[in-house]
């Protein structure tokens, strides 16, 4: 993670994939998180394919893994963003909806399912899940976002 946070995304993929080998031993929930960033990584990378695979090797590894779910939501915003189609936004919602099933107060996925439904031109919706995103103690940055949708 040090060096995908350092923006090292190609030395933090050799990483991940040595975690994920399956001679090295490892819980359901270890294997997920380190399939989960290896997914991000390649999201930062704008390798999109090689990042579904290794996110569905997270869901496999583990299904309660709820930041899986949040990324897959990330994942399918971003396509829905370039395509504008609505079965993408949907998909997207679909993944992020899970990971608040799965923690209730979880901000960056509550305030991805505010823009989701303001592209889709739910304003309820919208409103309602910055709301929600707000009262969950978002960052600053991610905070303003959530009262900017609320201001449209």
């Amino acid at each position: 993670m040090a060096l995908l946070d350092a923006g090292n995304s190609d030395e933090a993929i050799k990483e991940f994939k040595i975690s994920l080998d399956p001679e090295i031993e490892n819980t359901p929930t270890g294997r997920a998180i380190s399939a989960n960033n290896l997914g991000v990584a390649y999201i930062n990378l704008k390798q999109y394919g090689n990042a579904a695979k290794a996110l569905l090797i997270a869901i496999k590894s583990d299904p309660s893994f709820y930041k899986t779910y949040y990324h897959f939501g990330l994942l399918y915003y971003i396509k829905a963003n370039s395509t504008k189609d609505t079965e993408d936004y949907l998909t997207s919602e679909k993944y992020l909806i899970k990971a608040v099933s799965l923690v209730h107060n979880y901000g960056k996925a509550l305030l991805l399912l505010a823009k989701v439904n303001y592209e889709m031109g739910n304003t309820d919706k919208s409103h309602y899940y910055a709301k929600r995103a707000l009262e969950s103690g978002l960052v600053n940055e991610l905070a303003l976002q959530a009262q900017e949708i609320l201001s449209k």
